[in-house]
């Protein structure tokens, strides 16, 4: 449904590629109430929901959640994420889908910054363990953003027959980033790659 569109500058046609649930403005306020939506040339769907306020000011506030169960990981998807998220994307080479929920905030104040966090919900990845360049497969668990904070929570994939876990921190730095993290596995081959996830000191006492 549409409440009081048609004011101002407002046209039906700037509206039609959104699939509605409830979309509410008025003056000052957009509500977005279960927006739904689906990505061209994937079965992938997307949900959109929050309220952006003061739109009559040079920076408004909003209050904004994005939410899929399964977004599939491709290079126009890449494209359209924000820079940080990206360099986390580039980080770990993740490939398949991801389950999503994204909430992007601005606080009424003036001039108060943007803030985003990204929860992502892993569904059976295969990915690049980060700095470690670990390959994995069939990866489970979660990762939250919050800057400039990644936490990894209960991670679980395949490395061959092996299974591997990893729980923690990671912080985001230009410089380099900085790792709190805990990571265990059962069956876990002694091969090149585990090589090069050792400190240079440690692997030259074993080879």
């Amino acid at each position: 449904s549409i409440d009081d569109f048609g004011t101002g500058n407002s046209s039906l046609a700037q509206l039609r590629d959104i699939p509605f649930g409830e979309l509410k403005i008025d003056d000052r306020t957009i509500t977005l109430s279960h927006l739904k939506g689906q990505r061209g040339g994937t079965d992938d769907t997307v949900e959109i929901f929050g309220v952006v306020k003061d739109l009559a000011t040079e920076t408004p506030s909003y209050d904004v959640t994005v939410e899929s169960p399964r977004l599939t990981l491709n290079d126009e998807l890449r494209k359209a994420v924000p820079a940080t998220i990206t360099r986390i994307w580039d980080l770990y080479q993740p490939t398949g889908a991801l389950g999503l929920r994204l909430e992007a905030r601005r606080e009424p104040e003036v001039n108060a910054k943007p803030t985003l966090e990204m929860t992502v919900t892993c569904l059976g990845n295969t990915a690049i363990a980060g700095a470690l360049e670990y390959p994995v497969s069939d990866l489970t668990g979660s990762i939250h953003y919050h800057a400039p904070f990644v936490d990894l929570n209960h991670l679980e994939a395949k490395h061959g027959s092996a299974t591997i876990q990893v729980h923690g921190t990671i912080e985001l730095d230009p410089a380099g980033n900085d790792f709190n993290l805990k990571i265990g596995g059962t069956g876990v081959p002694f091969d090149e790659a585990l090589l090069r996830t050792m400190p240079e000191e440690f692997r030259n006492l074993l080879i």
